[in-house]
């Protein structure tokens, strides 16, 4: 859709220590249908920080996806991920180091359009969390189905909800479980040469590569994206 999203950091910094983060995404995308598209992504990232009491941390992450439709009626969109987490820490680290994990996770959801504009999915997510061997850290299965409605309202105006239920089982028998709730509201404004987005979203993620680990969490977040185009092949966004 020609948009680049970069993962932000949401985590809170205490010190004022300068830090360096970089994060580079390779995609490859083949669309063999009118809404059917195969790829392939592959996303690095990296944190350095300068402050001894936060961990250095590098994400290895490919992706590959499918999003299929049997019909007009029904659809499907799956997805399969692994991530590599390592960490480091400085000599004057206090705390307990973060052991460096695996993580394979995967989605598949399926779309029902009673409309041409409303439809209904059903989803289920799941994640397995390895760890390398620290007694601090658990592995865990992760364990999420949610159901929905999705309805494009008009041409700049598109609605999602959804309801969950998740279920962290640890190896350890301790466990988590919980409903969330999953949205996406978005609203744009097209003018001749550009045009303004606000994007509403919330959900489940697993938060582990900002200034802080936060692990399994439920989130919400809006953003903001003004784009105009000073030439046919430039563009520039805020």
């Amino acid at each position: 859709d020609d948009q680049v999203i970069i993962p932000g950091d949401t985590t809170i910094r205490r010190s004022r220590n300068e830090y360096y983060r970089n994060t580079a995404i390779l995609r490859f995308n083949h669309q063999f249908g009118l809404n059917d598209i195969a790829y392939a992504e592959f996303l690095h990232s990296f944190l350095r920080n300068d402050d001894p009491t936060i961990e250095d941390n590098d994400r290895y992450q490919p992706t590959v996806g499918l999003n299929y439709w049997f019909s007009p009626q029904y659809g499907l969109e799956t997805m399969a991920r692994y991530t590599r987490g390592n960490y480091s820490q400085d000599i004057e680290f206090q705390g307990i180091p973060t052991d460096n994990f695996d993580n394979w996770s995967g989605s598949l959801k399926f779309i029902n359009m009673l409309t041409r504009n409303f439809s209904l999915y059903a989803q289920y997510d799941h994640a397995y969390r390895k760890y390398d061997g620290s007694d601090f850290y658990d592995d865990y299965h992760l364990y999420s189905p949610s159901a929905g409605i999705q309805y494009s309202v008009s041409e700049d105006l598109y609605l999602a909800f959804g309801l969950g239920y998740f279920y962290q089982d640890f190896d350890r028998d301790d466990k988590e479980d919980g409903l969330f709730g999953s949205g996406e509201i978005r609203k744009s404004w097209k003018y001749r040469r550009g045009s303004i987005t606000l994007l509403g979203l919330a959900g489940l993620d697993q938060n582990e590569f900002g200034a802080q680990r936060l692990g399994l969490e439920r989130f919400v977040s809006v953003r903001g994206d003004a784009q105009y185009s000073f030439t046919r092949n430039l563009v520039g966004n805020v």
